[in-house]
């Protein structure tokens, strides 16, 4: 399901940006036998355009994925943005889009970092006929539409 997953997406986002790298993480817990797959596709507006948006395919089964999507904003380098202001802008495109703020100090009055993260995840599953292949495109497509317009926020 997740390779399936990268090709539908790989194809609809090349409309709205560019996926700039993919990265696909396993992890083996030492309690149990089990292998847990992640891939994580980096997409941007354009080259050398912030935020980026990461998205992650997580296979459940062989037929479900669940995807979530972080798409992060720096208030240190790229300029303060309000973040009332930008989860309402967000909200108008995804509706359950939810939105996290993230400091970091390096001591009290020393911040390392600051960053806006608007995230929000769904699940997919594999079509079992024609009408459920077009209605997962149709998802997909409304997707790669929505993070195309929340990375340009």
């Amino acid at each position: 399901m997740i390779e399936r997953c990268y090709e539908w997406l790989e194809a609809l986002l090349s409309r709205h940006g560019e996926i700039t790298h993919v990265r696909l993480c396993t992890e083996r817990s030492w309690e149990e036998t089990d292998e847990q797959l992640e891939m994580i596709l980096y997409f941007s507006a354009g080259e050398e355009v912030h935020p980026i948006a990461a998205i992650h395919l997580f296979p459940l089964d062989e037929l479900t994925c669940e995807v979530e999507v972080e798409i992060t904003f720096d208030q240190m380098n790229g300029g303060q943005r309000d973040a009332r202001m930008l989860w309402q802008q967000a909200q108008e495109i995804v509706q359950e889009v939810s939105l996290t703020e993230r400091k970091r100090f390096l001591s009290p009055e020393r911040l390392a970092e600051h960053e806006l993260v608007l995230d929000y995840h769904f699940m997919l599953s594999m079509p079992q006929s024609e009408e459920e292949d077009e209605r997962l495109l149709q998802t997909l497509q409304c997707f790669a539409e929505d993070v195309g317009r929340l990375v340009q926020l």
